[in-house]
């Protein structure tokens, strides 16, 4: 079985370092981002199946990543999860409405994390 891979992207490390550990765990293959600009330059250079990306950052913010993402014809068909601690039910429809295919809410469990990425 080829390993998964995907791209955490949050502008906190420590953020980063628990879905990274799980996931390893699990058998796919992390790359990290700490902003917008940086995971959108690896997405056109490197292939993934799936972006764990945070909503709240400085710069670029979640949502305008994940619609470049759906706007750019090679990366579309990304899954990309919204990763944040900030999902009110008011603004879950605006999370949604960006493009992405699901909210995982911090603080993450692993089975949370493993339910939001879907079946390898």
């Amino acid at each position: 079985m080829s390993s998964r891979r995907i791209l955490i992207v949050d502008d906190h490390p420590i953020n980063r370092r628990l879905p990274a550990v799980i996931l390893r765990d699990a058998g796919w293959t992390i790359d990290e981002a700490a902003s917008g600009e940086d995971a959108l330059s690896k997405l056109v250079n490197a292939s993934y199946d799936a972006v764990l990306l945070d909503i709240s950052m400085p710069g670029m913010s979640g949502e305008d990543v994940c619609r470049r993402i759906r706007a750019d014809g090679q990366l579309k068909h990304l899954r990309v999860i919204a990763y944040t601690a900030h999902a009110m039910e008011e603004n879950r429809d605006d999370i949604m409405n960006a493009g992405f295919h699901s909210i995982l809410v911090k603080p993450i469990s692993r089975q949370s994390l493993l339910d939001a990425l879907g079946p390898p």
